[in-house]
């Protein structure tokens, strides 16, 4: 019960401090003049930076400790949170927000890992539910607290942040766990899941982080274009958290979803849905509705994705690198290909871009997982 505990709390305060972050990021880009390219052009430039952190992090902490990376990327997140707080322009708005990006390569992968190295036989799954829920629970109540504290101004969302982050790595350093010696037990052998189930979250987990950087970052443009407030933006942008939280939920409840393809295609599906439905409202509550559907269809992903990863007790420190990996990296693509269509194409085209990445992964999962499952044993979902 200790361990959930941690494993709840301590990414609850840390993607609270993200969330804050990355609400003000865009907005402070905006008073000081950007347009979608730059905001794009900033996003981009956080997430190239992560991409190559993020598998580091992993494989340094199987040598190094995972608390030993984890905690100083903990203060990296604070020291980039007060530097956003007191930015005075774009250039500087977009070193700050890369710092705090590099902060989260570094402390994801590590942590997962230890969360794996802690988890006594049949709870892995338990803990990461305690994990997911966390992380997106913190993200969506602080996201939607920033838009009652965007009234009080901007630059409270990133000292908050800070607040939050150095929270998380106090709570970190007391967590005294050791990590489980696992002996193999014939009688319960691993559960062996294709490896087309991991295929198939994994380019869902992409497409959702993908949607996701459009929506955090390119939005706030969109939402000021309709002469919507600061503190609206910041709502409804805070409904895709909300909706990660809600499916976080509803996956850590059972193994529902667990050895299943269809959860994965649903997901894809959601978001072709969630992509044209962006594409042609108007009312705050329309956005709001498609932006929380994106974020549940993420939560069923990377569930699926961390779960099929970490399953096997094997490199976990590479999986989970992988696995934040593939979250900058569809982070970086979103952010630059929807700066561009919206700058050059159209304020909706980012959304429309959307629904075709997703369909396009949708074919690939199906396609994917005919090819690679034939002759695999069904999966015996366990632990």
């Amino acid at each position: 019960m200790k361990d959930r505990f941690y494993s709840f709390l301590i990414p609850w305060f840390t993607d609270a401090a993200f969330a804050l972050a990355g609400t003000a990021a865009p907005l402070l880009a905006l008073r000081f003049g950007a347009n979608a390219i730059m905001l794009g052009a900033i996003g981009f430039a956080a997430q190239l930076v992560r991409i190559p952190v993020c598998f580091a992090s992993g494989r340094a902490s199987e040598r190094l400790g995972r608390k030993q990376i984890a905690i100083p990327a903990i203060c990296v997140t604070a020291a980039g949170a007060i530097g956003l707080a007191s930015s005075w322009s774009i250039a500087s708005v977009a070193a700050f927000f890369s710092l705090i990006a590099t902060s989260a390569g570094m402390f994801f992968p590590p942590f997962q890992a230890h969360i794996g190295d802690v988890s006594k036989p049949g709870h892995l799954r338990k803990n990461l539910g305690a994990y997911n829920l966390g992380w997106c629970s913190g993200g969506a109540i602080a996201a939607l607290g920033a838009g009652w504290l965007v009234t009080i101004g901007l630059p409270v969302l990133p000292y908050v942040a800070a607040g939050a982050s150095l929270t998380a790595g106090a709570l970190l350093l007391a967590w005294r766990a050791r990590p489980v010696r696992h002996s193999e037990d014939p009688a319960r052998p691993l559960p062996v899941y294709p490896n087309s189930l991991l295929i198939v979250s994994r380019l869902g987990h992409f497409t959702a982080f993908f949607a996701i950087s459009i929506i955090r970052v390119i939005f706030p443009k969109l939402g000021c274009d309709l002469g919507w407030s600061d503190a609206t933006i910041a709502k409804v942008v805070a409904m895709s958290l909300v909706g990660q939280a809600t499916g976080m939920m509803v996956a850590g409840a059972s193994s529902w979803w667990r050895g299943k393809l269809w959860p994965q295609l649903t997901a894809q599906a959601l978001m072709v849905a969630s992509g044209l439905g962006t594409a042609a409202v108007f009312p705050p509550a329309m956005f709001g509705a498609c932006f929380f559907v994106v974020g549940f269809a993420l939560s069923i992903a990377y569930s699926g994705a961390l779960y099929y990863g970490l399953s096997s007790r094997a490199a976990r420190g590479r999986n989970t690198g992988i696995h934040e990996s593939l979250v900058a990296i569809a982070s970086t693509l979103g952010s630059l290909l929807g700066g561009v269509a919206s700058q050059f194409i159209s304020p909706r085209a980012p959304y429309v871009l959307l629904a075709v990445m997703a369909a396009s992964c949708l074919v690939l999962s199906g396609t994917v997982f005919r090819r690679t499952s034939r002759g695999t044993p069904d999966a015996q979902p366990s632990g």
